[in-house]
C-alpha cells in the first residue's frame, strides 16, 4: 500500500475519534462502518461479531473492548426500534 494512502486512511480514523472528559479515545461503529465502506449495518455488525469472537479466543472479555448502546435515529419514525451502536467502555451508553 502506498505511503500516501496509509497516511490518508490514518488521518480519516484519527478525525473520526471521540474523546471522553478523561482523555480516553473511542470510536463509534456507525462512523467506522462508513469509513470502512460498509453500506449496510448488518454486514458491519457481522464484522463486530467476528471481533468479539477474536477477543474471546485471545482470552479477552469482548465486553471490556466493545459495548453496545441504543439510539433513536432522527430519520426513523418513533414507532420503529432504536438502532444499535458499539462504543468503547469509557463512553456513556445512550
Amino acid at each position: 500500500m502506498k505511503k500516501e494512502l496509509i497516511q490518508k486512511l490514518h488521518k480519516s480514523f484519527e478525525d473520526c475519534a471521540h474523546t471522553t472528559d478523561e482523555g480516553v479515545e473511542f470510536w463509534l461503529a456507525r462512523e467506522l462502518q462508513e469509513l470502512l465502506g460498509y453500506t449496510q449495518w448488518r454486514n458491519f455488525e457481522a464484522v463486530i461479531d467476528k471481533a468479539k469472537t477474536a477477543c474471546r479466543n485471545a482470552g479477552q472479555a469482548a465486553v471490556a473492548i466493545l459495548l453496545t448502546s441504543a439510539k433513536w435515529s432522527n430519520s426513523a419514525p418513533r414507532r420503529s426500534a432504536p438502532w444499535r451502536n458499539w462504543h468503547s467502555p469509557a463512553t456513556p451508553a445512550t
